[in-house]
């Protein structure tokens, strides 16, 4: 996620589909907070630590999960989760 935050911050729902990026990958729930060091690798662009490191160290991630729920209430959130989570089953089901 913090790899493509450039292009998904100028979308028209950025928060949202970071949210639903970072969600799907197992490591975007607020608590227990993931410690940024294991999201990035010293091998990875200066600029995927950077990302990283503000997401995760400084606070940024629960800020936009918050600002999510707030816009999109939280059970639509879940619900849009939850959706993606199923779609991305059936297509390693499928084999695409």
């Amino acid at each position: 996620m913090a790899v493509s935050w450039a292009e998904v911050s100028l979308a028209p729902h950025g928060p949202l589909v970071a949210r639903l990026i970072g969600t799907s990958h197992g490591r975007g729930r607020i608590l227990p907070q993931p410690d940024a060091a294991s999201l990035a690798t010293p091998s990875d662009p200066a600029e995927v630590n950077e990302r990283v490191a503000a997401l995760f160290g400084s606070g940024e991630w629960p800020e936009l999960m918050a600002a999510t729920s707030t816009t999109y209430g939280v059970w639509g959130c879940a619900y849009l989760e939850a959706l993606l989570r199923a779609a991305d089953c059936q297509v390693s089901k499928e084999g695409s």
